[in-house]
């Protein structure tokens, strides 16, 4: 793989992962200690460990990372978090993690073994990279070490810190055209939506109260 970094490995190997083997959705897993660690996925870039989602996910993956060969099961409570209900997880060799699928039916069996090959050659470039890094971090860190005794032999007179804001770089907002408030959201997290369909359901209190006191007036009229 030509990725220039981890970060754009994990996105590459996602991306094809989910062409090798057809699914909902691919992420990459890490370990530390006995615990999954959600790192990325092909619907979200970088993954966001402290949402309801990575967490339950993490909790579905934790009793197969010290599988060594790939395992397929049925997701627990994935109603409440994502349209997928099969998973298929295969490790890495010589290392922690692996790469998951996510789909709403159950992968054929030959899926397994093409799965089997991406995570081989996802786990091979990533130890590859690794093992690169560590090399060039030896081999600089004396030149590190000389130009930052150089930069603290510069007087610093003044130093401020300046409030930043990250924001969206092309949000899309998407609003009623009444006032009201939201009683249900009929979608979950990662789930694809079409036209027409129905994504929320608007408390019908205020409507209803609206409705019978017009009908009160056009029967007084």
């Amino acid at each position: 793989m030509g990725a220039s970094s981890k970060v754009d490995l994990r996105h590459t190997t996602l991306s094809e992962a989910r062409k090798i083997v057809p699914c909902g959705m691919t992420a990459w897993v890490g370990q530390r200690g006995r615990k999954a660690r959600l790192i990325a996925t092909s619907t979200n870039g970088r993954a966001d460990r402290n949402t309801p989602f990575a967490q339950w996910l993490e909790g579905e993956l934790r009793p197969h990372l010290e599988s060594a060969e790939p395992v397929s099961w049925n997701l627990k409570n994935a109603e409440d978090h994502t349209p997928f209900r099969h998973a298929l997880f295969v490790p890495f060799q010589d290392q922690g993690g692996g790469l998951l699928w996510l789909n709403t039916d159950a992968l054929p069996e030959h899926c397994t073994a093409q799965g089997a090959r991406v995570a081989k050659l996802a786990g091979l470039c990533a130890r590859a990279k690794r093992a690169r890094a560590q090399s060039s971090k030896r081999r600089v860190w004396p030149w590190v070490s000389v130009g930052l005794f150089g930069v603290l032999c510069i007087p610093v007179h003044l130093t401020t810190l300046a409030p930043a804001e990250v924001v969206a770089n092309d949000p899309f907002h998407i609003t009623a055209p009444f006032e009201g408030v939201i009683e249900t959201i009929d979608v979950v997290p990662y789930a694809q939506v079409r036209a027409d369909q129905i994504m929320v359901r608007m408390e019908p209190t205020r409507f209803s109260n609206e409705a019978l006191l017009a009908e009160k007036e056009e029967r007084l009229a």
